[in-house]
């Protein structure tokens, strides 16, 4: 393997580690629009995603893996909840 293979093996486990630290602070970011902002009274999903600068695709893919939602079904499940609230 050369050196240059190297360099492009750890620039890419580099780019994958930084990936999933956006991709934590913009779930915790979410949480917090959700929990604390409400923010799903007044915007859908993208809405959210461009309001806290997430990237939608990366986050929906966070939240079908931890919580088993998709991004918008997530959204609709506070709106329904807090209708009977």
């Amino acid at each position: 393997m050369s050196v240059k293979e190297v360099y492009a093996g750890v620039s890419y486990i580099a780019r994958k580690t930084s990936d999933m630290e956006t991709t934590d602070k913009c779930y915790a970011a979410f949480e917090r629009a959700m929990d604390e902002e409400k923010l799903y009274r007044d915007l859908d999903f993208l809405g959210i995603c461009l309001r806290i600068g997430a990237d939608p695709v990366a986050l929906e893919g966070r939240l079908v893996e931890e919580l088993g939602y998709r991004g918008q079904e997530l959204v609709d499940l506070y709106l329904s909840r807090e209708e009977y609230i």
